[in-house]
């Protein structure tokens, strides 16, 4: 069975999510700090009249800082937590294109070495250029406190 994924950028490395998740992408629009939130949460915009939590995928990722925004996009997604949709936009340096994967022909990432927490890791596939790119659940990379304290940003 295949799923179709926006693969997206961040310091040159490639990673995917279920395009069932993204409403879309967008430039990206100065972001309104909110003070003592976690360092991840960039802040919030105002997305079509209502407020919109953005998260910089860069620091929930635990990658460098990128300094210029300007040149990023937000990938504006809906998230399923315990029942519940919460609307978040992450910030990331580029979206490339739209990707149909066999979720059951990708590798499993090696726990051993990674940076990343592999929990929320689908697996890994390659693009047509041999690029690896790591496919993402992003229903499992904020935990049921992040959420909470993502959804108390955004109201």
């Amino acid at each position: 069975m295949k799923n179709s994924f926006l693969i997206f950028e961040l310091k040159k490395e490639l990673f995917a999510i279920d395009v069932n998740n993204i409403t879309e992408v967008i430039d990206y629009t100065p972001v309104t700090s909110i003070p003592e939130t976690p360092e991840y949460i960039k802040g919030i915009i105002n997305y079509r009249g209502n407020i919109l939590p953005i998260i910089d995928l860069r620091t929930k990722f635990n990658l460098e800082q990128k300094s210029d925004y300007n040149s990023m996009v937000i990938i504006v997604m809906s998230i399923d937590i315990k029942g519940k949709t919460v609307v978040l936009g992450g910030i990331a340096d580029s979206v490339s294109n739209v990707f149909e994967i066999n979720i059951m022909t990708t590798t499993k990432l090696p726990e051993i070495g990674t940076k990343f927490n592999t929990e929320y890791i689908l697996g890994i596939t390659e693009n047509k250029d041999d690029k690896i790119i790591v496919l993402l659940d992003i229903e499992k990379i904020f935990t049921v406190d992040e959420i909470t304290i993502i959804n108390e940003a955004g109201t």
